[in-house]
């Protein structure tokens, strides 16, 4: 018989403390996480300077 290994819903290690325990005094920590994500991905990719930059990798290895 197999028996799988479920982790228990009871135990909170000490980082998931933690972090729960921080979140709840700084909750402004969410919403600056959100702005970096956005920054960085909230954006859509310029292709242009994508196949400009592989062309210059391609010839940078020639």
């Amino acid at each position: 018989m197999l028996m799988l290994m479920l982790p228990s819903r009871l135990f909170l290690s000490e980082t998931d403390a933690f972090l729960r325990d921080y979140l709840n005094t700084h909750p402004e920590t969410v919403d600056q996480q959100k702005e970096g994500m956005q920054l960085w991905w909230g954006r859509a990719p310029d292709i242009r300077s994508q196949e400009s930059n592989a062309k210059d990798r391609e010839s940078d290895t020639c």
